[in-house]
């Protein structure tokens, strides 16, 4: 969330539309998907292994003859199901989508610079470390 923030801020103080942050986040959101998906099935079967187990649940289904196989086999298929789609979705969706994020970051932070030279004949500090004179601007592309 704090990297969400940061980007926020740097992205909304250029004054782009908000159809174009909002499909930045979005983007961004797939490697958190990447990573939050592995994650909570490990801490749903934890808890609920540790919860069947603190509760004597286990004991009991043992009590009855059921064998364990009764009770893993449903988790084990799901986290297969997911497991399958995670590989699929590391591998075709979150390449691209890193991608085009890498790509639309990469044309905002350039827009910033075409923005802070716009002005003939002043001196833009925009830039982190840096001063620009801006000498003249091309007024059909923009740039200086």
């Amino acid at each position: 969330m704090q990297i969400a923030v940061q980007m926020l801020d740097k992205i909304i103080s250029k004054g782009l539309a908000m159809s174009v942050v909002l499909e930045i986040f979005v983007i961004q959101l797939g490697w958190i998907v990447a990573l939050a998906i592995p994650m909570s099935i490990l801490t749903a079967a934890l808890m609920a292994f540790g919860k069947m187990s603190a509760d004597n649940e286990i004991m009991a289904v043992k009590a009855t003859g059921q064998n364990l196989t009764f009770l893993i086999t449903p988790v084990f298929l799901a986290a297969c199901i997911f497991t399958v789609l995670n590989i699929f979705f590391n591998d075709m969706i979150l390449p691209d989508a890193n991608h085009r994020a890498a790509n639309l970051l990469s044309d905002i932070s350039r827009e910033k610079c075409r923005r802070s030279s716009s002005n003939p004949g002043s001196l833009s500090a925009t830039i982190p470390n840096y001063a620009l004179w801006v000498k003249k601007v091309n007024s059909a592309d923009g740039r200086a």
